[in-house]
């Protein structure tokens, strides 16, 4: 069987790692290895992940780095063919591995699969809504602020091979925009292809989650988002890239 390897970044999420360790640990494909990197936690996250003894599981504790630059290390460590960026806080459901490693076998020309995403608030229940990863019509739906879609890596899984023939990574100068301008960066590649029924991410989207609040780190981050995808222009169809320029120029400005 294909190994998958599940890299999970954890700052500061005592409260929730443990049901995110013990969702991974209840799949039904059971062929995976977890490699979760503490990027620098004040808070009981070690205690929590340390109560897991499963073989499986690889710990590493690192000074603070950020989210971009620990899922980069964590892509260093992985052995598999798969990879999985799984955040602190996400719950899979349990056919969630199974439907996409089933997925890239019939597939092999997809590099990534994704399915449907509901969305959890802190306390684990489901909100209204029809939420998704993209496959195939990348560009337009992150570019264009689909907000049916998330970006949220959690949801994909990726060719290994794929990343490290491009030497593809998470771009560490970004922030709360690094999931988006990843995927952008993988559709240079291919496409992915989409799981149709089952096998759901629990996305949790929390109060104090960055993308809320306009701060001026979060129109900064969204500046450096913006020239990153102006070198990248000759890839994006004029049309979806007119559109951005509008879009975003739009946002920075009320910002």
């Amino acid at each position: 069987a294909t190994l998958v390897s599940v890299i999970i970044p954890c700052y500061n999420a005592q409260d929730f790692i443990g049901e995110t360790l013990q969702s991974v640990l209840n799949q039904s494909y059971q062929e995976f290895e977890i490699i979760i990197l503490n990027d620098g936690s004040k808070d009981n996250s070690e205690a929590e992940i340390l109560k897991f003894s499963d073989t499986r599981i690889s710990y590493l504790m690192k000074d603070n780095t950020g989210v971009s630059d620990t899922r980069n290390k964590g892509l260093v460590l992985a052995k598999g063919e798969y990879v999985l960026f799984l955040d602190a806080d996400d719950v899979l459901e349990k056919s969630f591995l199974e439907k996409r490693v089933e997925q890239l076998r019939r597939k092999p020309e997809a590099i990534f699969s994704c399915g449907r995403v509901v969305k959890i608030d802190e306390g684990g229940q489901p909100m209204p809504g029809f939420f998704r990863g993209t496959a195939d019509d990348i560009y337009r739906d992150i570019l264009l602020y689909n907000p049916e879609v998330i970006t949220c890596p959690s949801n994909y899984l990726i060719r290994k091979d794929v990343l490290d023939k491009n030497q593809l990574t998470f771009n560490p100068s970004l922030s709360s925009t690094a999931d988006r301008y990843f995927l952008i960066e993988l559709a240079t590649y291919g496409k992915g292809a989409y799981v149709g029924g089952g096998g759901d991410l629990f996305y949790r989207v929390s109060q104090s989650s960055m993308s809320h609040r306009i701060t001026i780190p979060l129109v900064d981050d969204n500046e450096v988002f913006y020239k990153a995808i102006i070198r990248k222009k000759a890839n994006i169809p004029a049309e979806i890239f007119r559109r951005f320029a509008f879009k975003i120029n739009y946002i920075l400005g009320a910002a």
